[in-house]
């Protein structure tokens, strides 16, 4: 559709979290990958930022602009489209400003920041790191949370110190319960072990975006 009438799509949503939050508050938005523009069609609803890229953000690119030729629009969408992007974490983790959606390369009049780094779900990361898709199965371990510290520690040790990084991990609604309890201690017991080392430190989404626009400027 055209890029307008994708705005007001955005625009739509936008003005209901407005009204609850501020405008001020209400910034960024996640996902929103589709074969349309959705870089010029948020920026023309007032966003700053998108973050939840995944692989259903190719679908607005050309197919030399996709990581191979084997990720035709079928391919995305039969069963491919939610998986991290851009597919290279070495290149995942720099959020960068965008004009448009037609690649995932900076560019210099963007208005949208890109901001990816999404490392999957914690409560499935060591299951998914040797393709097993628990479901609803899955139990938060201390397995789940060695395997994304080993991560972040693989992260800082290759990342160029030259430019801003960011990564996400989800936490999902259905892992907040007593099973998950000793999981969840664990896990923020090592990312302040992270974070006392000075490997990370935590943001929110639109912490994220005012610290790379502060950084671009400067």
């Amino acid at each position: 559709m055209p890029v307008e009438e994708y705005a007001a799509l955005f625009q739509q949503n936008k003005a209901l979290v407005d009204a609850l939050v501020g405008s001020e508050n209400n910034l960024g938005c996640s996902g929103a990958g589709s074969v349309n523009d959705y870089v010029q069609a948020g920026s023309l609803a007032g966003f700053k930022y998108l973050d939840g890229i995944v692989s259903m953000h190719y679908l607005s690119m050309p197919l030399e602009n996709r990581p191979s030729a084997q990720w035709t629009n079928r391919y995305i969408m039969s069963g491919h489209h939610h998986e991290n992007a851009p597919l290279e974490l070495t290149e995942r983790i720099y959020p960068f400003m965008a004009a448009d959606a037609q690649d995932f390369q900076a560019d210099a009049n963007g208005a949208m920041l890109i901001s990816a780094g999404d490392l999957g779900s914690l409560i499935r990361y060591a299951e998914s790191s040797v393709g097993d898709d628990c479901q609803d199965r899955c139990v938060l371990t201390h397995e789940d949370v060695d395997f994304l510290v080993a991560t972040l520690r693989e992260i800082d040790g290759f990342r160029d110190r030259n430019r801003f990084a960011k990564v996400s991990i989800y936490l999902e609604v259905t892992l907040f319960n007593s099973k998950n309890e000793d999981g969840m201690r664990y896990f923020f017991a090592q990312m302040q072990q992270l974070s006392d080392e000075g490997i990370i430190e935590w943001a929110t989404q639109m912490d994220v975006y005012r610290a790379f626009v502060g950084t671009a400027n400067t």
